[in-house]
């Protein structure tokens, strides 16, 4: 990649395509009060995991320059199955409301991204 995106800019190119993707597809969403159908979730995690599983492959396949971009696309692309994925879990967890012991699903989902979030930066280290 240093190659093909020279300077260090990876660091940059990922995480702004990452992001660009999450934003658009969630604007789009909410703009156009798109709902996608419950039944999708699995399908969109299956994407996802396709995506990712990709990375390593495409890496080792094409060349360095063909290969970059494909990398870019695989992230954008899994940016926004993730963006439809939380869509539909947050949809769930408010149709399910809360349980007979109090708990408030939305809160459940909030919790899991906050733990999701703390295991990351604990592996990272």
């Amino acid at each position: 990649f240093d190659a093909t995106i020279p300077g260090g800019r990876l660091g940059f190119v990922l995480p702004v395509a990452n992001l660009s993707s999450l934003l658009l597809v969630t604007a789009t969403l909410s703009l156009l009060s798109l709902k996608p159908p419950r039944d999708a979730l699995v399908p969109m995690l299956v994407l996802q995991t396709v995506f990712v599983a990709a990375v390593p492959l495409i890496d080792t396949i094409l060349p360095a320059h063909i290969a970059a971009v494909a990398i870019v696309m695989s992230v954008c692309a899994c940016a926004a199955t993730s963006a439809i994925s939380q869509t539909i879990v947050y949809a769930l967890a408010g149709a399910l409301g809360t349980t007979s012991h109090g708990w408030a699903y939305p809160a459940a989902v909030e919790l899991g991204k906050g733990i999701a979030g703390f295991a990351i930066v604990f592996v990272r280290i």
